[in-house]
């Protein structure tokens, strides 16, 4: 799939491909002034539309507990669905159970496979 667009910003790269999923790679250390400039990119990307995310956080290293609150309201508010790359499957299955507890008020998974993740928001 082509990339139509590239963004730098806080230490993430965005970027929107012919499938209209917008991506996202996480790195160093995530702050809630990161989130809020991310969501930024994604809403200008998604022209405003709930967006389908992919997320690859496997180059962070550390999420301000702040950064937490900021990424599931500001998710709440402008994801369709969001799919989260983890390399351990034990903690995908952890963070699923977690996740269905919560309830959040948008489609949220994590993988541990880019090509399923991708097929799972396509699917949203």
């Amino acid at each position: 799939m082509a990339v139509i667009k590239t963004i730098e910003a806080e230490g993430h790269r965005i970027s929107i491909e012919g499938d209209g999923i917008i991506r996202v790679y996480s790195r160093g250390h995530v702050t809630k002034k990161g989130i809020e400039e991310v969501f930024k990119l994604i809403i200008e990307l998604s022209k405003g539309e709930k967006a389908l995310i992919y997320i690859d956080p496997t180059e962070e290293q550390s999420m301000e507990p702040e950064a937490r609150k900021t990424l599931k309201a500001l998710g709440e508010e402008h994801c369709l669905g969001m799919a989260v790359l983890t390399r351990k499957n034990y903690a995908k299955n952890i963070a699923n159970i977690i996740i269905t507890t919560l309830q959040p008020k948008f489609h949220v998974k994590l993988f541990t496979d880019q090509s399923e993740a991708v097929s799972w928001l396509k699917s949203l």
